[in-house]
């Protein structure tokens, strides 16, 4: 499909509508759609990094750790029904979304109707990321090409920083302790590999295990599958657009 897609922009010198448009006429809507589809996602993706922006400004200081959340937590969340919910989470719907009011711990309700706040924080996060789009697009090819140096080489070093932050789990041979509850000896390359059950989470008592993808390799697949279609960008119209830069030979 990516092969196709770049093959019918390069033929056609168009976008997707014109490319498939040049097929058959009637065939221009599903062009349409695809943008259509590319802008839907790009609207929820740009929400999604917003957010991500927003925990990155407060990364530093995690504000969910502050007094206002442990160890007193608003008052009208220390219900039986709220008891269970983590600072993190209150964090998430009352401070990042505006979901929940900081006075009752609910959902805001105007006229008996759950509604949210205007998260500001959000929304000012938000126009900096529609920003960045903004000049990553501004001269077409020219500067996503820019850009794509940074995006492609990015996720390695993460992932290399990952994979080393993961490997210091097994970086305490001489055993010594530690008061951090979550800080696992020792341990760590062997459930990786499975030589070691995974741990079970606090008060599961025997009764639950940590999610283990090898025990669900039907939808671990399946989401493989879904995020090289997100990856490669397919069916969004966008590789009609970038073949469509390209000389006809």
């Amino acid at each position: 499909m990516l092969i196709l897609e770049l093959t019918l922009g390069q033929k056609m010198q168009r976008g997707s509508a014109g490319a498939i448009r040049g097929i058959l006429p009637r065939f221009a809507g599903a062009g349409w759609a695809a943008a259509f589809a590319a802008i839907i996602t790009a609207v929820i993706y740009i929400l999604l990094l917003a957010i991500v922006l927003l925990y990155l400004v407060n990364a530093g200081v995690q504000p969910w750790k502050q007094e206002h959340y442990e160890p007193t937590r608003p008052a009208a969340c220390n219900t039986a029904a709220k008891a269970a919910m983590t600072s993190e989470e209150l964090f998430l719907y009352m401070n990042v979304t505006g979901l929940y009011d900081p006075n009752t711990c609910e959902p805001f309700s105007v006229n008996g109707e759950s509604k949210g706040s205007f998260a500001q924080n959000l929304y000012h996060c938000t126009q900096v990321i529609w920003f960045f789009m903004f000049l990553a697009t501004i001269k077409g090819p020219k500067s996503l090409g820019i850009c794509s140096v940074v995006t492609a080489t990015l996720p390695f070093i993460f992932l290399f920083a990952c994979m080393g932050g993961f490997m210091a789990l097994n970086a305490n041979p001489t055993g010594m302790a530690t008061d951090d509850e979550n800080f696992i000896a020792g341990d760590g390359l062997n459930y990786y590999w499975g030589y070691k059950e995974f741990p079970l989470p606090p008060g599961a008592d025997g009764k639950a295990t940590s999610y283990d993808p090898s025990t669900a390799i039907g939808s671990l697949m399946q989401d493989a599958y879904g995020q090289v279609f997100f990856s490669v960008g397919v069916c969004v119209g966008v590789m009609f657009a970038y073949g469509s830069y390209n000389p006809v030979r």
